[in-house]
């Protein structure tokens, strides 16, 4: 996850979405329902973003209720959407369906219609994105690029972990270990923040 070049958006499912358009010869707008893949709210909301889309769009986001709710074995959920779409173009329109693969690292965008036309590709990948260097080990100075902090089933916070961008370039780990300081990242938001790092050579552990 940390090596992802943004943390909080996809390129690649920017990329996936427009060339799967471009193949068919459609855009956004000419879509009468939609799928987007819903295994969480992030994933949601990162393909409106990449998509442009509203998530209060007046087509909904998905056409079987959502896969927390309409489910699926494993990773059937897609086969789910793309057979309901199936039957909701049966009398016209066009449908795009969307997945997700791993921890949002994978995605792909189908757009399906009742309607012949467009072109297929060769089933290659339309994105790679260049991972960024992860340091296993590092003291010093680093900047907060995401973080969460985990918590027991008492509720009581256990935690912290950070994501870590390095002066130098590249990215690191580290736990917050201090309940001070777990508490103040619960209150406000911590991306940016400029943290000190000390190791073990094994752990990273981040004070401010």
């Amino acid at each position: 996850m940390a090596a992802r070049p943004s943390l909080g958006s996809s390129a690649a499912l920017d990329v996936a979405a427009s060339t799967a358009f471009e193949r068919a010869g459609l855009g956004l707008d000419d879509m009468a329902a939609m799928d987007i893949y819903s295994c969480f709210a992030v994933a949601v909301r990162m393909a409106c973003d990449a998509l442009g889309l509203d998530p209060l769009d007046r087509r909904g986001l998905t056409v079987t209720g959502g896969l927390p709710y309409a489910g699926g074995p494993a990773s059937g959920y897609v086969l789910h959407s793309t057979a309901t779409m199936a039957g909701l173009l049966r009398d016209g329109g066009h449908g795009l369906v969307s997945g997700v693969g791993m921890h949002l690292t994978k995605h792909t965008c189908a757009v399906w219609s009742s309607e012949p036309g467009g072109t297929l590709g060769d089933g290659r990948s339309v994105h790679t994105a260049e991972p960024v260097p992860i340091v296993s080990s590092c003291a010093g100075r680093a900047t907060v690029a995401g973080y969460t902090v985990a918590h027991e089933r008492d509720g009581s916070p256990s935690k912290g972990l950070l994501v870590l961008d390095l002066p130098e370039g590249g990215r690191t780990h580290a736990w917050v270990l201090r309940p001070e300081l777990m508490a103040d990242a619960m209150e406000r938001q911590l991306v940016g923040e400029r943290v000190t790092l000390t190791t073990d050579g094994k752990v990273n552990v981040a004070v401010w």
